[in-house]
């Protein structure tokens, strides 16, 4: 960014880390592999790859087998939901998804399915008195924080609920959720949570499943037995280290980002009051 410019959608993904880019810029220099092959730069390939679904798996609270890589949120959700619901199992999601979420519940309808619109709060809050429990073994397709409005859902609450209801597997888009806290992939009893890199300050072009560790992954895309067989196509290796340092950059800066989000909000906040008095800007507006 230059110094006249100031970024302000990091909703939609974040510049990506120094970290990042001096890694992938290394890779890339030195060359990579197949990381399916069985020579040297093949292996080496494995090795960067293996390095950084386990540095993940590390920041997310899980194993390394339970990150399958994917090249984006949206491919990662269809795949989590593409494993968890059959056309006769009902699905159970929001108005307020990501598009991406709202598209494969209306491709669910669309194949005859039943889907459900739990209602929300002004404020987009999931409303878990609503939950029916005539519906058992439904699947939950969900996000942790919302992407449009800013809405961090009360999780352990709503999960619980969700549970009480008699609720099946949960499918939940954790993307805009693991930029703003620390995010254990367990605590969330998803059966299949969705990561972004781009959100994290690192590359677009690469996202990751992490499903539970009893919960079978059913590929979408088929090919050389890739991601232990769960998604077709050579692995995205610089992409992937990317994510990883990304994230783990990202994940060690929290505090100090948190403080100066506080920071500039307040100074924000000020300016607009300063304006406000002198009446430059309208009042009271919603």
């Amino acid at each position: 960014m230059t110094p006249t410019r100031l970024f302000l959608d990091h909703a939609a993904g974040s510049p990506t880390l120094p970290e990042a880019v001096d890694l992938m810029a290394e890779l890339q220099r030195a060359g990579i592999g197949n990381p399916n092959g069985g020579h040297t730069e093949a292996r080496r390939a494995r090795a960067i790859l293996d390095d950084a679904r386990a540095s993940l798996a590390e920041d997310f609270g899980v194993e390394p087998r339970q990150i399958t890589f994917t090249a984006t949120a949206s491919e990662a959700l269809a795949l989590g939901l593409h494993s968890a619901l059959t056309p006769t199992v009902p699905l159970v999601t929001t108005a307020g998804e990501h598009r991406g979420s709202r598209a494969l519940a209306v491709q669910h309808a669309a194949g005859g399915g039943t889907v459900e619109l739990l209602a929300l709060d002004a404020h987009g809050v999931m409303q878990a008195a609503a939950l029916r429990t005539d519906r058992p073994g439904a699947v939950g397709l969900f996000a942790l924080a919302s992407g449009e409005v800013g809405t961090v859902q009360p999780w352990a609450t709503f999960a619980a609920a969700w549970r009480a209801s008699g609720g099946g597997a949960l499918v939940v888009d954790a993307v805009q959720a693991a930029y703003h806290d620390e995010l254990n992939a367990q605590a969330t009893a998803a059966a299949h949570l969705v990561v972004g890199s781009a959100k994290v300050g690192g590359p677009f072009g690469i996202a990751a499943l992490i499903s539970a560790p009893d919960i079978k992954v059913r590929p979408i895309i088929v090919g050389g037995g890739q991601e232990r067989g769960r998604r077709g196509g050579t692995e995205a290796v610089v992409l992937a280290a990317g994510f990883a340092a990304a994230y783990r950059a990202h994940r060690l800066q929290s505090a100090e980002t948190r403080q100066h989000l506080n920071l500039i909000t307040t100074a924000f906040d000020d300016a607009l009051g300063a304006l406000a008095s002198l009446g430059l800007v309208p009042t009271g507006a919603p």
